[in-house]
């Protein structure tokens, strides 16, 4: 019970804090967005990132509730709090903390809240390589690859909600933050590729015989649904986005549908991400 709900709020935390953050680089690195999805991108943040903050410290409840035998009582429990936010994992949360709060700075006006809301996002991505199996078992390098695969992920999921509601309401414009997007898109794919198998191989060094492991096999899923989601993205940069740009009647609605799959498919990568960082280690 305690860990199926400590799966699930992971996983919700780490879906809404992925796209807030998602957003705030958008904001930055795409250009030709409406100014009023840029109000609206900031003010989904501004709700987003607060969830995640409540959902991150509620796994805080969990572990302690977990570590107690069941008891939820144990939930207020802060000598358990504190012994659960020992070491590396208290310093991630602090950090994630920290990127949460900043990311709300994007409900502040002009450049300068888009400015402090990009740091959020920044440091929001850091957190993700000061604990867990990362901290433990992999080098300052592979740390370091693991921010730019979470900078990567962010920067891709973030531009769904925004493209998505262009789609259905803007075609000829959705198509054209599509083309720009797509132009970037490239090189964080590439990045996110190489980062990720790096960090594996860090991990559990030969990816075959780590399928030896419930982590290792719990890893070939989420690669196999990553592959899914390339293919998803291929077919929206070659053929949805020229097709939104030339104003198909029926591009907006085709878009969506593939945006709506691609989510589906992220939020199932999220998932596993959960499970196994909740249940399996990489030895």
């Amino acid at each position: 019970m305690i860990e199926t709900l400590t799966v699930i709020t992971k996983a919700m935390a780490y879906g809404s804090g992925l796209v807030a953050a998602g957003q705030a680089l958008c904001l930055w690195a795409v250009p030709g967005v409406p100014a009023s999805e840029c109000s609206i991108m900031r003010r989904q943040v501004g709700w987003l990132a607060p969830l995640a903050l409540a959902l991150a410290w509620g796994l805080v409840a969990l572990q302690a509730v977990f570590l107690a035998g069941g008891r939820w009582q144990a939930a207020v429990d802060f000598e358990l709090w504190a012994f659960v936010l020992e070491g590396p994992t208290g310093l991630s949360l602090g950090v994630e903390t920290v990127g949460l709060i900043l990311l709300t700075g994007l409900l502040w006006p002009g450049r300068v809240g888009a400015g402090v809301g990009l740091v959020g996002a920044l440091v929001y991505c850091l957190a993700f390589a000061l604990s867990g199996h990362v901290a433990v078992t992999a080098s300052v390098w592979h740390q370091a690859l693991l921010v730019v695969h979470m900078l990567c992920l962010v920067f891709w999921v973030g531009i769904f909600p925004p493209l998505y509601r262009l789609a259905g309401r803007q075609p000829r414009v959705a198509g054209g933050v599509a083309e720009a997007f797509g132009q970037r898109a490239v090189g964080v794919v590439g990045l996110l590729v190489v980062a990720g198998a790096v960090t594996l191989t860090g991990l559990v060094g030969n990816p075959l015989t780590a399928l030896d492991s419930d982590y290792g096999r719990l890893f070939a899923v989420k690669l196999g649904l990553f592959a899914l989601v390339l293919m998803a993205a291929a077919v929206n940069k070659l053929v949805l986005s020229p097709a939104l740009s030339r104003g198909e009647p029926s591009a907006g609605r085709r878009m969506q549908r593939s945006l709506w799959l691609e989510g589906i498919l992220i939020g199932g990568i999220i998932v596993v991400t959960s499970i196994f960082t909740t249940l399996t280690g990489p030895g």
